[in-house]
């Protein structure tokens, strides 16, 4: 929770300390859920997005051999429960923030 960033970051201007506490208190159940299924929070995300019938394929940015590598790992299907839960989740908490980043830029 004491995650800040560099003046030069661009999620600096986005998240000022305040915010980005907030939202990693917001988010702690979707990194529980990673832990529970012993993935990283980027292969839950990656899931997540795989889990919806109508998307067939993730891009995703890369800038290591590493981050290829573990961007093909542990993908998995994902229990409905926890699909229902993230979508819920973003409803009700996490909406808001994104509409907020949208007009912000």
């Amino acid at each position: 929770k004491e995650t800040s960033f560099e003046s030069d970051d661009h999620r600096y201007f986005r998240l000022p300390p305040a915010l980005l506490s907030s939202v990693l208190d917001i988010i702690e159940p979707i990194f529980e859920i990673a832990e529970r299924y012993n993935i990283s929070k980027t292969s839950l995300a990656i899931s997540f997005i795989l889990s919806h019938t109508e998307i067939s394929t993730v891009i995703p940015g890369i800038k290591t051999e590493k981050q290829a590598i573990e961007n093909c790992s542990n993908i998995l299907k994902l229990e409905d429960s926890d699909i229902d839960f993230l979508h819920k989740l973003y409803e009700e908490k996490l909406e808001n923030i994104v509409q907020m980043f949208e007009q912000n830029g």
